[in-house]
């Protein structure tokens, strides 16, 4: 664990970039949820294509009761 004065999101990111020690690194943010195996099959798609070296994915907006709007795909 680290500490740094509060200089934002930007700043608190590359801090823990730069203190991780794993061969991956995510992001997520406050407020957003993973589905179910995200990170699972992320990694599963880098094991199998080693050339590939950032994944993203689309994304869902939704309210409080659930209901989801499109995305922008």
């Amino acid at each position: 664990m680290f500490y740094q004065d509060n200089r934002g999101v930007s700043a608190a990111r590359n801090g823990g970039i730069h203190s991780a020690k794993g061969e991956h690194i995510v992001f997520l943010d406050s407020g957003d949820i993973w589905l179910p195996k995200k990170p699972e099959k992320q990694l599963q798609f880098f094991s199998e294509h080693s050339k590939v070296g950032l994944i993203f994915g689309d994304f869902e907006l939704f309210n409080q009761s659930g209901t989801t709007m499109p995305s922008f795909s």
